[in-house]
Formats: C-alpha cells, sequence, structure tokens
C-alpha cells in the first residue's frame, strides 16, 4: 500500500501547498524534557564515550534508534537520545554549550563538543524539548 502511495504522489499534483515562515515562540522561563537529541555525533563513538562526554551534567541513559540488542552494535546514523534523569541536568548541559542566537529572536542552536577516537572536539547539535 505505502508503495501505491508513494507512487501517486509523483504523478499526482498538490492539491494545496503553504509556504512562509513560522512563528518563533521565546520562552521566559523554559520547562525542559529530560530527553535531548544529539545530531552530528561522530560516528565512531561508542555508548561508553557518550556517557563519559556526559555524564559531568548527570546520569545518563543512551537511546540509540536502531541499535542490534543481540550484537550490542550501534548503527552509524550520526545521532542519538540522551534521556536525563532531571531537567537540571539538562540545564547544566545546555548552559555548557555554545549558543549561535538568530539576530532578533533570542532563539537559536546549542553546540557541544564531543571526542571520539577519529575526532577530536566535533561540535554536535543538541536539541532540548520545551515542554
Amino acid at each position: 500500500a505505502a508503495k501505491m502511495y508513494r507512487n501517486a504522489a509523483m504523478v499526482s499534483e498538490a492539491s494545496c501547498t503553504w509556504s512562509g515562515t513560522l512563528p518563533v515562540h521565546i520562552y521566559k522561563s523554559p520547562i525542559y524534557s529530560c530527553k535531548v537529541f544529539l545530531g552530528g555525533v561522530p560516528w565512531d563513538i561508542t555508548e561508553e564515550g557518550l556517557i563519559a562526554a556526559l555524564e559531568l551534567f548527570g546520569r545518563i541513559t543512551i537511546d540509540w534508534p536502531g541499535k542490534d540488542l543481540d550484537s550490542g552494535r550501534y548503527p552509524p546514523r550520526g545521532y542519538v537520545y540522551v534521556i536525563f534523569e532531571t531537567e537540571k541536568s539538562v540545564k547544566a548541559l545546555l548552559s555548557a554549550c555554545t549558543h549561535d542566537y538568530h539576530t532578533g529572536t533570542g532563539t537559536g542552536e546549542y553546540f557541544f563538543n564531543i571526542s571520539s577516537k577519529k575526532k577530536r572536539k566535533k561540535e554536535v547539535q543538541v536539541i532540548p524539548w520545551v515542554l
């Protein structure tokens, strides 16, 4: 069924489209989820390496999408989810990140340096969820 819908999407015109920008949300006192997305993670990093890099902010669990539970191997996907025990740990991580501000909005992107065997101080994007 999925193949049929993909093929239909390739030959059909969109009935409606949208273009524009989404409104910027500015949070005065954000409350963060304990689950944080890390993007651009070094391909050769291990779970132990991630824990070593982030454990100074608090106890963590690594949620590695596609992890082979039988062999314990991690697929080189370049992203992971880190689950902290407390929101305080998330705020500590964000305060240790470099923050690239978007002009005039007060928002921006967070980056944290993580090292692996082949990469020294790779800048990894940190995306927290605001509740």
